[in-house]
């Protein structure tokens, strides 16, 4: 009666090995092409505000803006470092006709996309003035940036968690 037990012990084994066998490529094929273009998509539209906001202090060097206020704009990248701190309050809130991941990832890009259009001109005027008028504006080019690398970071957040739970699938 032991060597049933054993021999069925051993099954269930090598049943869940099977399980475990399947591949990142195996999990990729089944995926539809059109929900990973969508999530590359996505990735790159977060990008935007993060790259935008990293050549700003390219044009503050070519200005010659002094270190001091270029550290203070330099805040504006915060928000990835300390991401994981309002983590768990995304994951926790949404609205739940739109669902969880999709309610942060439209709530993110709709806020970049606006405030990108509603402050484009200014901070292009603000970029474009002589040294004087830029280091006077530096705390609102900081708010801004920072504004878009939080709500960038927020839909890192949410695009990591809905990539993870395609790919569990």
């Amino acid at each position: 009666m032991n060597e049933e037990l054993k021999f069925e012990v051993m099954e269930i084994d090598e049943n869940s090995r099977k399980k475990k066998k399947t591949s990142f490529f195996q999990k990729a094929k089944n995926l539809d092409l059109k929900t990973v273009f969508f999530l590359i998509f996505l990735y790159i539209l977060q990008g935007i505000p993060v790259g935008t906001s990293g050549a700003i202090p390219l044009i503050l060097t070519t200005k010659k803006i002094a270190y001091s206020h270029q550290g203070i704009y330099s805040l504006t990248r915060w928000p990835f470092s300390v991401r994981i701190l309002w983590a768990p309050i995304i994951d926790r809130f949404f609205i739940k006709k739109i669902g969880r991941r999709k309610t942060w990832i439209f709530f993110c890009q709709f806020t970049s996309g606006i405030l990108f259009l509603c402050t484009a001109s200014p901070i292009d005027a603000a970029l474009n003035m002589p040294k004087a008028n830029i280091e006077d504006d530096i705390f609102i080019l900081t708010a801004v940036f920072g504004a878009l690398v939080f709500l960038s970071a927020s839909n890192d957040i949410t695009l990591d968690a809905w990539s993870i739970d395609l790919l569990s699938e």
